[in-house]
């Protein structure tokens, strides 16, 4: 039983939170509302005096209605407004978050109108911004934070990129009220002191383990450290294996739900357990006569923890008597229940015929034929009695060479053509050799399918 603990990185840049962010609040993966397939963001600049300024060649541009899919970037326009007595700052749909002119944001999952905000020229008060750390555990010197603000209403202020480092937890930006900003976005100064606070992420654990499931093979748990909130990939369906069986999703103990193997998923605050959801391979188990004729091999269909019957031996071999079939070093006689419970991943089942000399009461037995990579070997390759499903070169082996030998002998047969041993390993899917058995073989060699009697 192996297991393996993995640290995600604890740098987390400003670009990437940004990614998770529209206006300071987490867009969370886990929200199955379903958006529109488009949105717009329009601009309302109605108001007496206000007028959109001429650019630097003294043309007054247009300010349109931008249209786009939830989640997708936009640049805003540069566009600047003109008023008397007023600076214009930038555009808000809140009143509490800024977007400066040229800014980049995501588009928002319904429609929003973005107002303008001008601060007075001629202002008479100011309002304080204060950076306030109150935690106990966090080993800083508060006279490095960020300075005291002062603006008036209607201005937009940048916040610090200041990252104050805590045990067990990620500074991310910083929270006002139930809101939280990144390192410069904007807030929109208001008739009131504002107070902003660290936004701390702290390490969450991501757990992936097998349970009570028998037949693993290999790792049996792995753990990942992410920061909450934050999103991250869930393993594929390769992280854990299991004799008979498929990995085809996760179970989740935190929410109870089965999501998909590499979904982007949005991590909690709390550790989070994951088990997979397993799903039995149905394979075909070959019982292969060796015969010389790939014909005679007979297909059985058979699903993990099902049981089926051992099929009669179809066929007859001039001076032997036909003894069982065997597979993985045990004989097996036609009419008895065989229960599968799946082989190691990426090999199938292959029963080969065990035959005894009529005069002489000698057997010969074939070898295994399940190997995918490298088959082991017990007789002459050349010998009938010993046939590699797939070693179209009976060299033993099962490699991209055997594709190539086929496509070889069904393009130029003439100057390629197989003999009987290598025409009964080459015909894969018992259809007669043709390019089909040597995509076959490829889509094995890949890991595209679980062995060569799945397609």
């Amino acid at each position: 039983m192996k297991k393996l603990y993995v640290k995600a990185l604890s740098g987390i840049s400003a670009a990437v939170l940004a990614m998770c962010s529209f206006s300071g609040v987490p867009l969370h993966a886990a929200d199955t509302t379903e958006a529109p397939a488009e949105v717009a963001i329009s601009f309302d600049f109605e108001g007496e005096g206000i007028a959109i300024a001429a650019d630097k060649n003294g043309n007054v541009p247009e300010l349109t209605e931008l249209t786009g899919t939830p989640g997708s970037s936009v640049e805003l326009p540069k566009v600047q407004l003109e008023k008397s007595g007023y600076t214009f700052q930038g555009w808000t749909y809140d009143d509490v978050r800024g977007y400066k002119p040229g800014e980049v944001m995501q588009f928002p999952d319904a429609d929003i109108t973005m107002k303008a905000v001008f601060m007075c020229d001629d202002y008479k008060e100011s309002h304080t911004l204060t950076y306030l750390v109150e935690e106990t555990d966090i080993a800083v010197d508060r006279s490095q934070l960020p300075r005291k603000f002062y603006a008036p209403e209607g201005k937009f202020i940048s916040l610090s990129l200041f990252s104050i480092d805590r045990d067990g937890y990620c500074h991310v930006g910083w929270d006002v009220g139930d809101r939280y900003f990144l390192g410069e976005q904007c807030i929109i100064m208001h008739d009131e002191d504002i107070v902003v606070r660290p936004h701390w992420m702290q390490m969450r654990k991501l757990i992936y383990t097998v349970g009570d499931a028998d037949r693993i093979v290999g790792a049996t748990y792995m753990e990942y450290e992410n920061y909450e909130t934050m999103f991250t990939n869930l393993q594929s369906n390769t992280r854990f294996s299991r004799r008979g069986f498929k990995l085809t999703g996760w179970l989740c103990d935190y929410d109870g739900q089965i999501y998909p193997c590499d979904y982007y998923y949005t991590m909690p605050k709390a550790d989070v357990t994951m088990t997979p959801v397993w799903e039995p391979i149905n394979y075909k188990l070959l019982f292969n006569p060796m015969s010389g004729s790939s014909a005679d091999i007979m297909r059985v269909p058979g699903t993990t923890d099902t049981t089926i019957t051992i099929p009669e031996c179809t066929v007859a071999k001039e001076g032997y008597t036909f003894k069982g079939w065997e597979f993985e070093g045990k004989l097996y006689q036609p009419g008895e229940k065989y229960l599968v419970e799946g082989t190691t991943p990426g090999l199938g089942y292959t029963f080969t015929g065990k035959w005894a000399k009529a005069e002489e009461n000698e057997t010969t037995t074939a070898a295994v034929t399940t190997a995918p990579v490298t088959a082991s070997v017990t007789a002459d390759a050349t010998s009938n009695d010993c046939i590699v499903l797939g070693d179209a070169n009976l060299d033993s082996e099962l490699n991209l060479a055997d594709s190539v030998r086929i496509m070889q002998a069904v393009t130029a047969p003439d100057k390629y053509a197989l003999s009987d041993e290598e025409t009964a390993a080459a015909d894969v899917d018992g259809g007669g050799v043709t390019n089909k058995d040597a995509l076959i073989i490829q889509k094995f060699l890949l890991g595209l399918i679980e062995s060569l009697t799945d397609a």
